[in-house]
């Protein structure tokens, strides 16, 4: 596993051009990746409906972008605990391995 303040901006996250992402997921990360580009400093909020892939957006969303640490807040915990075990690393079916994001295990965010 890896992780440190530079993290997801130096691991190679296989995002544009990856079919095992949805089409929302992987425009919802690049229209974010530009309005940071565009202006750093505002607040980002990313609309998504029912059923495009909102949590998988939620791990693709740091990638490219974010100098440290990442913090997810859900409005339960029915919610948590699905968001908990989308991105628990310590198996094979998590998100970023599931949509092969991130292609080397030991690259996994911890």
């Amino acid at each position: 596993m890896s992780n440190g303040v530079s993290y997801f901006k130096n691991v190679n996250a296989f995002i544009e051009g990856n079919i095992s992402l949805r089409d929302p997921q992987r425009i919802a990360h690049r229209r974010l990746k530009e309005s940071f580009e565009a202006d750093p400093e505002s607040h980002k909020i990313i609309v998504l409906p029912t059923g495009t892939g909102k949590t998988g957006t939620m791990g693709l969303a740091p990638y490219e972008i974010s100098d440290g640490k990442v913090l997810i807040i859900t409005p339960g915990k029915v919610i948590r605990e699905g968001v908990s075990d989308e991105f628990d690393t310590r198996t094979p079916f998590n998100f970023w391995t599931k949509r092969n994001v991130i292609l080397d295990d030991t690259k996994l965010p911890n």
